[in-house]
């Protein structure tokens, strides 16, 4: 008798930055594409304030630059309220 498995990974890369330009120095190094979303967190409640994965809908040069805009405005958004960027891939 032969048992054949089916070998599955699972992983989670999960990385959180309060600095809005180590954020943008991330995303242009691994390229927005290679994330599966981004959060916009609440630092005291660790509460989701918005998410993007728009990003897959541009090719990647371009995908980056709207990325970091979507940023951008979120970070305006939400200034007065203590946040953090949340960048993961599942």
């Amino acid at each position: 008798m032969v048992y054949r498995y089916k070998m599955g990974y699972s992983y989670k890369i999960q990385w959180a930055f309060s600095n809005i330009r180590q954020a943008m120095s991330v995303i242009r190094a691994i390229g927005s594409r290679s994330l599966t979303v981004i959060n916009i967190r609440e630092s005291s409640s660790n509460r989701i304030l918005e998410s993007y994965n728009g990003f897959i809908q541009y090719p990647y040069g371009v995908a980056d630059d709207e990325t970091i805009k979507w940023i951008q405005k979120q970070r305006k958004k939400y200034g007065n309220v203590g946040v953090y960027i949340e960048l993961l891939r599942r």
